[in-house]
């Protein structure tokens, strides 16, 4: 995937002073980088909600095939300390996230 200096460092990697920004490749069986995701964790308190308080925030996911998708989404359910995942994308008719979940209803749009 390309993309401009620009806007890989003012968009998509772009933090404030108190935030970190996080970057996971997924290597497949050969070594070879086939996924990425930039995400963030922050500490939300919300009142009456049960669980961690942390909230995993992926800014941006990109995977070259299903093996790929698949482990970057595992990546994100292995944060054992995050309440939540949030993320923000278009969902195609093929593309195989909703597949994947066992109750796709309980994404919130």
């Amino acid at each position: 995937m390309h993309r401009s200096d620009y806007l890989w460092d003012w968009s998509t990697l772009r933090q404030k002073a108190s935030e970190r920004v996080y970057v996971a490749v997924y290597r497949n069986a050969e070594g070879r980088d086939s996924g990425y995701a930039v995400y963030k964790t922050r500490e939300e308190e919300t009142p009456g909600q049960k669980g961690p308080p942390q909230v995993l925030e992926v800014a941006d996911w990109a995977w070259l095939d299903l093996d790929a998708c698949v482990g970057t989404w595992e990546f994100f359910c292995q944060h054992d300390l995050v309440r939540e995942i949030r993320m923000r994308w278009l969902c195609g008719q093929d593309d195989p996230i909703p597949l994947m979940l066992a109750e796709p209803r309980a994404l919130n749009a």
